[in-house]
């Protein structure tokens, strides 16, 4: 029974990214039809004409509650100025170049505050997470 919960400890950050990789796309695709989006180009303010760049972009590290995932980058480009623009933060409800999301840091504070360096990275271990301890600082 060990070796399958250490078989799937070691699929977990796998299967998160997959999981995260399909549901971001399954979300994108249609709201690409929506006639208003749910986002706006950062330099001309259309919210409406966007056509797709790329699905399977640059890669960027986020931080989930269960450990770091590297999800790639959804891409793109506004039809009435050219200006080309990421979504996966903004599907996320993240701001720009954030790595950890405000839920996490809520957590890994109250984590940080109750407990020493060492004892908060014990702590979230014992959950699977894969954390620095002055992350949890």
């Amino acid at each position: 029974m060990i070796t399958l919960l250490a078989a799937f400890a070691l699929l977990l950050p796998k299967i998160l990214t997959d999981f995260l990789q399909n549901a971001l796309l399954g979300y994108a695709e249609p709201v690409m039809t929506w006639p208003h989006k749910p986002f706006a180009c950062d330099h001309c303010g259309n919210d409406q004409h966007f056509m797709w760049k790329t699905r399977h972009g640059w890669p960027t590290r986020i931080l989930t509650i269960f450990q770091w995932v590297v999800l790639h980058q959804l891409q793109v480009q506004c039809t009435a100025c050219g200006h080309k623009c990421y979504l996966t933060r903004r599907l996320l409800g993240m701001p720009h170049q954030e790595r950890i999301p405000q839920a996490v840091v809520r957590k890994l504070g109250l984590v940080g505050a109750l407990a020493s360096y060492r004892v908060g990275a014990k702590i979230v271990s014992t959950f699977g997470w894969t954390i620095d301890k002055m992350t949890i600082s």
